[in-house]
């Protein structure tokens, strides 16, 4: 992380609690992720067809995750951490011939930067049904009076964990846990039965993280 990241945390924990969104880039799968900063969202594209565009991911048009695939020229290493599971970008939008308004009338661009702009609030949003949920919560930057410069640090409130679980206790099957140390969310997918009740669980993992804010919403299909 830098200055632009620490300052992104830093000001997003401040009225009016503002949402950064940021593209993960295009410079190649051997490029780090150039934005990674936390309390936000890291866009990276998708486009829901079998041709790939040149710096997305390609769905399928599929609901797994399973096979998706990042394209050659996008921004895909993950950043160095401490315990080495942080993994960027947050999330995808469409990103395939996306129009753009502009003076002149209407354009159209492909790439993280056409996706980036769509994101401005998320929410992971007897039949088998995919659920998915997602627990976001803040981090801590340490900054001046100056702007970005005076920054020097940068801490995850802590560490919190999410799973899917019956209303019985069980655990339904499919992917349901999402246990990582060096994000600030956590993501699952499940597969469950329509008409069942569910709860989704979060565990504190740290001392330090009584004191901050999260959040968890879900979405089924």
């Amino acid at each position: 992380m830098v200055h632009r990241d620490w300052y992104f945390d830093y000001r997003a924990k401040i009225w009016p609690y503002p949402l950064y969104v940021a593209a993960s880039g295009n410079g190649g799968i051997d490029e780090c992720v150039n934005n990674k900063f936390h309390n936000g969202l890291v866009v990276g594209g998708a486009r829901p067809s079998q041709v790939v565009a040149e710096g997305e991911t390609n769905d399928y048009n599929l609901t797994v995750r399973s096979n998706d695939v990042i394209w050659p020229s996008t921004s895909s290493k993950n950043p160095t951490s401490p315990n080495g599971d942080r993994e960027l970008p947050m999330i995808v939008a469409a990103a395939d011939s996306i129009g753009n308004l502009y003076a002149g009338g209407v354009t159209e661009s492909t790439g993280t930067s056409g996706a980036t702009p769509q994101v401005a609030a998320t929410a992971a949003g007897g039949f088998w049904i995919c659920l998915r949920a997602v627990l976001v919560w803040d981090s801590t930057a340490t900054c001046g009076t100056s702007g970005y410069l005076s920054c020097t640090a940068d801490t995850p409130d802590g560490d919190f964990d999410l799973s899917v679980i019956r209303a019985d206790g069980a655990t339904p099957p499919g992917v349901s846990d999402s246990w990582s140390f060096d994000n600030t969310y956590e993501f699952v997918e499940s597969t469950v039965i329509s008409g069942q009740t569910y709860k989704l669980r979060v565990y504190r993992r740290t001392p330090n993280a009584h004191s901050t804010w999260w959040a968890v919403a879900w979405t089924t299909f």
